[in-house]
């Protein structure tokens, strides 16, 4: 979907900062000499690993748990998939290890080991060594394992083009258990909520009114998410991109001048979509397009989860909303405009749109539109920190203001009580509405040894085990001590032979 032409650019723009990289090399070797340079590089490294063991050490020895549920395997291959991850901490150093259901055949979320280790770089650098220059030398203290069988040990021949997508759900889960390593730690004034997984986008590719051909997403879409809430404040409004520090967010009047696509709503925040708690996610995106010039466009929903929150809250604070597509045809916008009643947002769409409405899985198949059609696209706000009822109610009044939440949350989920007309709190009547939630709480609770035995008593649906492996625990399979190696591939594969025979492939 990548259109040849952005791709060819991509390309340059890398090739020059190589070659501009290259040069500096060159310079600093011509005014220094190779042992300078290489002495440099070498002793940045070192510096990295005496770094990283030295916070290690200033932490809490013991083991950090945290566990995910994913909802598909790859387009319509719906069901859950189970995944643990748990941080040892001793002394100086770390093991992080990922435990997951089998591995799917036909499935395009599975992932090599050397993409988790990769895609751990995405939180070491951006929130656990956030005040150290980056260097690779991070890695050192820390050893990976991932369960024999699991997805995380796809087998060559296995479909893993989604595999980024997988990374970005599971990294939440090493964040949360990291996070809460770092809360017990001289760091706790740094500790902070994770990205909300897999940036959610729509795809649309066809022939533009030039007649040239063209595939194109809306950057604005992946790049708009919001980040986890912090200790001491809300999480950041559409951050950016979870796998790397920078995201790109077009003007609207680019899109529709470079692609057929004409955006009705874009530049607003969901509403109602952050993670509540003490201090709430940041804010994410909303949009809703049209095509627009052309005949026909083929729209592709890509991400990754849609029926059920993915990445937790900190500390008590509530994860974000689950993301989805939606395709509207035969719609009434045009008498909407007409009327000046045009939405503004995916709740006023969903309210006044009339026409056939197809709602779809963040991870779905090809989709046709016509001249006219819609589809609306969300990204994914950050998850919570803390309890709810913690947070300033004045705080609850100025996210009413910026249309953040509804009265409905503010009145239920926060407990506050206000006068809707000017948004006047009456902190007395919100401080009993409070403490009667927190007995109500009380009265709804059960000792953990009861609600362990109940947990353990349910069962999800049959039909939703179908990849997920043995439940509760996945896989009885041992872990793999993984370090890279050129053993990833073996030799037969990498030199070009026919698919080996798989006696009992999962």
């Amino acid at each position: 979907m990548r259109d040849p032409r952005m791709q060819t650019l991509d390309i340059k723009a890398r090739a020059a900062a190589c070659h501009i990289l290259e040069r500096r090399v060159h310079e600093i070797i011509a005014k220094k000499g190779v042992d300078f340079f290489v002495g440099s590089m070498r002793r940045m490294i070192d510096e990295g690993i005496a770094s990283a063991r030295q916070k290690l050490a200033s932490m809490n020895d013991g083991i950090y748990r945290q566990s995910l549920f994913l909802d598909n395997a790859g387009a319509n291959k719906y069901g859950l998939l189970g995944c643990l991850v748990e941080i040892e901490k001793r002394g100086d150093e770390c093991w992080v290890r990922f435990h997951g259901s089998p591995r799917v055949i036909m499935g395009n979320f599975n992932m090599f080991p050397h993409m988790m280790i990769a895609m751990f770089a995405c939180y070491l650098f951006q929130f656990f060594f956030w005040e150290l220059p980056a260097t690779t030398g991070y890695y050192e203290p820390f050893h990976f394992e991932f369960q024999d069988g699991s997805f995380f040990m796809a087998d060559p021949e296995d479909a893993t083009c989604l595999g980024v997508a997988t990374q970005a759900q599971i990294i939440t889960g090493v964040q949360v258990a990291m996070e809460k390593m770092k809360f017990a730690s001289p760091f706790h004034d740094h500790v902070a909520g994770a990205w909300p997984g897999c940036s959610a986008s729509v795809l649309a590719a066809g022939v533009d009114k030039h007649g040239m051909p063209f595939a194109a997403w809306d950057q604005g879409q992946p790049n708009g998410v919001g980040t986890g809430a912090r200790w001491d404040s809300d999480g950041t409004d559409t951050a950016g991109f979870v796998w790397c520090a920078i995201g790109e967010f077009l003007d609207s009047e680019q899109i529709e001048h470079n692609y057929p696509l004409l955006p009705i709503f874009r530049s607003v925040y969901w509403k109602d979509a952050v993670g509540f708690g003490k201090f709430r996610g940041g804010r994410s995106m909303n949009a809703m397009y049209r095509v627009h010039g052309v005949p026909f466009v083929a729209a592709v929903s890509m991400g990754a989860n849609s029926g059920r929150p993915v990445v937790p809250g900190l500390f008590g604070g509530y994860p974000s909303r689950p993301v989805a597509t939606a395709f509207v045809q035969g719609h009434n916008l045009d008498e909407l405009i007409a009327a000046g009643r045009t939405p503004s947002n995916v709740r006023e769409a969903a309210e006044r749109l009339e026409g056939s409405w197809t709602v779809v899985h963040q991870n779905s198949g090809l989709f046709p539109l016509q001249e006219g059609d819609l589809y609306i696209g969300v990204a994914p706000s950050g998850p919570g920190y803390g309890d709810v009822l913690e947070r300033d109610p004045e705080m609850v009044m100025d996210d009413l203001r910026e249309d953040t939440i509804s009265h409905r949350t503010a009145r239920d989920v926060y407990k506050v009580v206000y006068r809707e007309d000017n948004l006047v709190v009456d902190h007395e009547a919100t401080e009993l509405a409070r403490k009667e939630e927190r007995r109500a709480r009380l009265a709804r609770a059960t000792p953990y040894a009861e609600w362990v035995d109940g947990w353990l008593a349910r069962r999800p649906p049959e039909a939703l085990l179908e990849w997920y492996g043995e439940w509760p625990d996945r896989l009885d399979t041992p872990l793999v001590d993984w370090e890279p190696t050129d053993e990833l591939l073996d030799e037969h594969v990498r030199e070009g032979g026919a698919p080996r025979a798989r006696s009992g492939r999962i």
